[in-house]
């Protein structure tokens, strides 16, 4: 009786701080003026397109003939913020509470989505708790919405960790809860189409990882059933823009016109200054939580002592981390990239991966202390 009052006392605690957290980050929200980031203005005219052509009868809503004589403002742009956002202007009658109500709901899903994948990781929902914390207050994160005003973006990292559960689950958790892949997936592939290139290629890199249990057929069952059911359900996204791709000449797939090659995209690495030094207030905060990077210091060191069934989790992970660190700071290294990966146009986005990187490393490293 005595131990489930005390579980009862903390979970309650945990509930109240990641709320309280949440609060505050979201009355910020709520306050500022979206229409002063970077491209507020751009997502609130494409969620005021999207309502005018719900209005107008066309579903799905893809094409706007108000806008540029027809413009394709979910041909090309992932759709899932869009709706949303519809959804919630429709219900308070405004766009901009809509889209920051969107960017609310972004940051309460980061939040339980962190809690849940740490706990299943680390199975302590201490650690779990300030991982949830972490996630959300990091500055890149915050610096998403109050800056850059990346609706995508953020609905993207939204869904990261579920991804990653997922993949953890089938190859090193509990494979019952392996549909974590379709629904992490699902989510990216309708928010972002840069995080979603990354995150297919660090999936595939820990599938490369675990190559040996690729042989067991219970494993290759259930990637190849998320596979279907993640084509099956954006296939009304993915279909016509890959059909556009290759029967169309449009700006959006002309690397020259977009500026997304080597050269251009070397000239957006940064200076390691600004991961630990504000630069200017009117550009994205990339600096790290130092409270977390001076966790994550002695990485080569406690590997060594994190139990066994963690360790190949952390190292995969910790290296990541570095490895995506030393992209975002060295332009040679986008000289030689492909187009494909050149992409991203801004080598920085490459933090939110190493924020959720990090965070997986700390995990390990606290459960191993704990």
């Amino acid at each position: 009786m005595q131990e489930k009052k005390k579980k009862l006392i903390e979970n309650f605690f945990i509930i109240v701080v990641i709320l309280l957290t949440i609060i505050l980050l979201g009355k910020v929200i709520f306050a500022y003026n979206i229409t002063k980031t970077h491209d507020g203005y751009i997502h609130i005219l494409k969620i005021a397109g999207v309502s005018d052509i719900i209005s107008k009868g066309q579903l799905p809503p893809i094409i706007n003939p108000n806008f540029c004589n027809g413009y394709a403002i979910n041909l090309f742009y992932n759709p899932l913020t869009t709706y949303i956002a519809v959804f919630f202007s429709n219900i308070f009658n405004n766009y901009i509470i809509g889209t920051k109500a969107l960017m609310y709901l972004m940051l309460v899903l980061s939040a339980i989505f962190m809690f849940y994948f740490a706990k299943e990781v680390t199975k302590k929902k201490e650690i779990a708790f300030v991982s949830s914390i972490f996630y959300i207050s990091v500055p890149y994160f915050l610096s998403n919405i109050y800056v850059r005003g990346a609706i995508g973006e953020c609905a993207a990292l939204t869904f990261l960790p579920l991804l990653f559960l997922g993949i953890y689950n089938l190859f090193d958790g509990d494979r019952k809860k392996h549909f974590f892949i379709a629904i992490g997936a699902i989510g990216l592939l309708l928010s972002h189409n840069i995080t979603t290139l990354y995150s297919a290629i660090f999936c595939f890199i820990y599938m490369i990882i675990n190559i040996k249990k690729l042989k067991e057929k219970d494993v290759i069952i259930k990637l190849i059933t998320n596979i279907f059911f993640i084509i099956l359900i954006t296939l009304f996204f993915i279909f016509p823009l890959g059909l556009h791709k290759i029967i169309g000449d449009y700006v959006v797939f002309d690397h020259e016109l977009l500026r997304t090659y080597g050269e251009r995209v070397a000239e957006e690495t940064i200076d390691v200054k600004q991961l630990f030094f504000v630069i200017d207030k009117e550009e994205p905060v990339l600096v790290f939580n130092i409270f977390q990077f001076l966790l994550f210091i002695p990485f080569a060191y406690i590997q060594k002592f994190v139990d066994k069934k963690y360790r190949k989790f952390y190292i995969a992970f910790g290296i990541l981390s570095i490895l995506l660190t030393i992209c975002i700071l060295f332009s040679f290294l986008w000289l030689k990239a492909p187009n494909l990966l050149c992409m991203i146009q801004f080598p920085w986005r490459l933090l939110g991966f190493v924020r959720i990187f990090y965070e997986l490393c700390i995990c390990n490293k606290s459960c191993n202390y704990y």
